[in-house]
């Protein structure tokens, strides 16, 4: 996803009409997805009823964030101080999140698990890049269509759009 968002930036600005200033933060912004390795980490905490350390994370990583955001705003910072805000304190987090999941694995005595044989099991290969492959597309995927409506049609178009998205989840959930 690094990878491809790099290298499809140039075009998706050229047909978005982004400026070099949106470039620039989208640039700067896609080295988060280098960070963004989590899935894992929650599913161990929720594994062994750890969501306790899911929500201290998020509350005091939040915490901080609004704490930092509040001081750009009273000082009149610029946009990419906002930037760089996000994607520090959304590193950070992501990081504690992993370091909880390893604590978590070494208080259960699995801290040993790098060392075990690998197994080969074609099915599960096939399941685990089939289900990374749709989540790794269905992000950027889910995410473009809200651009190209916001810039081609406007907010109040969006807005609709994304009301009648809900509807249509709840219905297919049904």
């Amino acid at each position: 996803a690094f990878l491809f968002g790099n290298l499809l930036l140039s075009l998706i600005a050229s047909f978005l009409n982004w400026n070099s200033d949106i470039i620039n933060c989208t640039r700067i912004f896609i080295i988060y997805i280098l960070f963004n390795l989590t899935g894992t980490s929650i599913g161990i905490l929720r594994i062994y009823n750890k969501f306790k350390y899911i929500s201290y994370n998020n509350i005091i990583i939040n915490s901080i964030k609004l704490l930092l955001c509040i001081i750009g705003f009273i000082n009149k910072f610029d946009m990419v101080y906002f930037l760089f805000i996000e994607l520090i304190v959304s590193v950070f987090k992501n990081i504690i999140l992993n370091i909880s999941a390893f604590y978590v694995l070494h208080i259960n005595k699995l801290n040993g698990w790098y060392k075990c044989k690998l197994v080969k099991n074609k099915e599960f290969f096939i399941f685990n890049l089939y289900s990374n492959l749709v989540s790794t597309l269905d992000l950027p995927i889910g995410h473009i269509t809200s651009f190209i409506i916001s810039s081609l049609l406007g907010f109040t178009e969006l807005s609709t759009y994304k009301v009648f998205e809900k509807i249509a989840k709840i219905i297919t959930k049904l």
